[in-house]
């Protein structure tokens, strides 16, 4: 299963083998997006062909970006037009996602990653409609826990609307900074906490 956030609404997407026209449910969705509906199940008979029928009917852009934990077990948030989320933006023609991940962090943040503290965490998917263009966005999340402190200066990448950089502690994220982040950074977050990660 794969959960997929339009706004603030959720589409889950769940493989059954008795399902036989993955088309339905890619229409199905187009016709998610014009309602005012807040969550939708759609049925596919495999992911790998949900994918390919996406990408007929939206732009699709792959993504990576980075979770980074450090040596006081803190998350480091961004604060981008007046969200808080993680670091992560569009993986470059023949670039690999971690190298994506790491090159965004370093433009976002002025934090050079070393791909030897990486390790693949997990993917989100979102859709948003910009200038009349659906975009369907899937982002590889790669996790970093840094063992020392960071000796640079945090940089916040202006021309991205990066206005503020911070680590938070888990209750912090919690208690003040998940209100006010999307759904899907929001569900990564705590999954990793689930599975004790963070």
């Amino acid at each position: 299963m794969i959960r997929v956030f339009f706004n603030n609404r959720e589409i889950k997407v769940i493989e059954s083998n008795k399902v036989d026209n993955t088309s339905q449910s890619v229409a199905a969705l187009c016709d998610f997006l014009e309602k005012d509906i807040k969550s939708i199940c759609l049925k596919v008979n495999n992911l790998s062909d949900f994918f390919d029928k996406i990408k007929s009917k939206f732009t699709f852009i792959d993504a990576a970006g980075s979770i980074i934990i450090n040596e006081e077990n803190k998350v480091l948030l961004i604060h981008r037009r007046n969200k808080w989320d993680l670091p992560k933006g569009k993986i470059d023609n023949n670039e690999s996602p971690l190298s994506a991940a790491i090159r965004e962090t370093y433009e976002e943040c002025n934090i050079l990653l070393n791909e030897k503290n990486a390790s693949f965490f997990d993917y989100t998917y979102h859709i948003y409609i910009q200038n009349n263009i659906r975009y369907f966005k899937r982002t590889y999340w790669f996790l970093f826990f840094l063992k020392e402190k960071i000796l640079n200066t945090l940089i916040p990448q202006k021309d991205e609307e990066i206005n503020m950089i911070i680590f938070a502690t888990k209750d912090e994220w919690k208690n003040i900074y998940s209100n006010n982040s999307y759904r899907n950074i929001v569900n990564l977050l705590s999954r990793l906490e689930k599975l004790n990660k963070w």
